[in-house]
């Protein structure tokens, strides 16, 4: 493949939140064709593209879906040769729907696991939340599990309706997509002020009101901090 090829490859990898880095690149000859494989750092996933021997701008492709058995698909087009164009968007098509949902699984937490481990709430403890940083990968993980563990005791807590249900967490994943543009001190305000609205929005009485700023401080125990 043509650097040019690549290098279209790499610019659109080191556009995006995994970043080129989390990829390798190997090229072969196989079957004798050259080939060039584009393969997820430490994983079964792979973009495989092969160059025609006939010209440097006709292609076919396959690539390995994520699936329990982590299959190659057929080469694509069935017969004859495509342009790079239609190769690069389909590249970005497997980026998008097999690499990041490879990740969003990797990155979602086994509520089922941390409840048996007695994990009921997370550390927050050495969160700075009055500087003007950015929150770092494992910071995020955190506070996505505090989140997404929030929204089952809300619901388990104020029996919420299916409706109600779906804006609390219509508002809490506010929150979660909240944390890659803002910083720590932007951040704790935004999540004070939501936790508000959706005391607000379900029309809570006092006493539920209660009950959930206490959930809160429950699986947020750096609520001291955030509240001072």
């Amino acid at each position: 493949m043509r650097k040019k090829h690549k290098n279209e490859i790499f610019n659109f990898l080191n556009s995006i939140t995994l970043g080129a880095d989390n990829f390798e690149i190997e090229e072969h000859v196989e079957d004798d064709l050259q080939e060039t494989n584009i393969i997820f750092n430490g994983t079964q996933l792979e973009f495989k593209i092969r160059t025609s021997n006939e010209s440097y701008e006709l292609f076919d492709y396959r690539f390995v879906k994520y699936t329990p058995t982590y299959d190659f698909t057929g080469f694509y087009p069935p017969s004859g040769w495509t342009d790079f164009e239609t190769v690069f968007e389909s590249f970005k098509v497997w980026v998008n729907d097999h690499v990041n949902e490879f990740v969003e699984e990797l990155q979602i937490p086994d509520l089922w696991r941390e409840y048996k481990k007695g994990n009921t709430s997370l550390r927050f403890n050495e969160i700075n939340f009055d500087n003007q940083e950015k929150l770092n990968y494992e910071e995020k993980v955190q506070i996505k599990m505090a989140i997404n563990e929030l929204k089952l005791v809300i619901h388990k807590n104020l029996e919420t309706s299916e409706e109600e249900q779906r804006l609390v967490e219509n508002r809490l994943d506010y929150l979660i997509g909240a944390m890659n543009r803002l910083n720590k001190f932007d951040w704790k305000s935004v999540t004070i002020s939501t936790i508000m609205s959706i005391s607000i929005a379900l029309s809570l009485d006092t006493n539920k009101g209660q009950i959930l700023f206490e959930l809160f401080k429950k699986i947020f125990n750096v609520i001291p901090m955030i509240m001072e």
